[in-house]
């Protein structure tokens, strides 16, 4: 099975695989990162944990989905401290992944609640998609 349907969306399981290759490809050969492989990876990691445990980020309000971007604040300020400790290179390769898995969960969190605060908040969403256009506008 190489796609799946997430709330009414087809999710391509191969291209998710495309995604992690490059990104391990080119992590490996430039050391440069790739950040819209990272975002597509990240999407689909969300919406398989989305498949897999529901909407349960939710079970506990706008209150619980920030208590969770809490936690893995203070989750990331351990790993900081350990880093300026022992420094970046000399962490255990645990402790890398646990870095990396802290900041993807981060970045997810926070798109879970953006979208939860759009939701419930429509003029507050009008005005920052306003606030997009108008950033693109000066770009072009």
């Amino acid at each position: 099975m190489s796609k799946i349907d997430y709330f009414g969306s087809e999710l391509d399981l191969e291209e998710f695989d495309r995604s992690i290759a490059n990104l391990r490809l080119n992590m490996d050969e430039g050391g440069q990162s790739h950040t819209n492989e990272i975002y597509r990876i990240q999407y689909l990691l969300v919406a398989l944990k989305t498949i897999t445990y529901g909407s349960s980020w939710r079970k506990r309000g706008f209150s619980g989905a920030i208590h969770n971007l809490f936690r893995k604040i203070d989750r990331l300020e351990n790993i900081v401290q350990r880093i300026e400790d022992v420094g970046l290179a000399n962490l255990k390769d645990t402790e890398n992944e646990t870095i990396i898995d802290t900041l993807g969960d981060l970045m997810n969190y926070s798109a879970l609640v953006m979208g939860l605060v759009m939701q419930e908040k429509p003029n507050m969403k009008n005005k920052y998609l306003d606030e997009l256009e108008s950033l693109r506008d000066d770009v072009m």
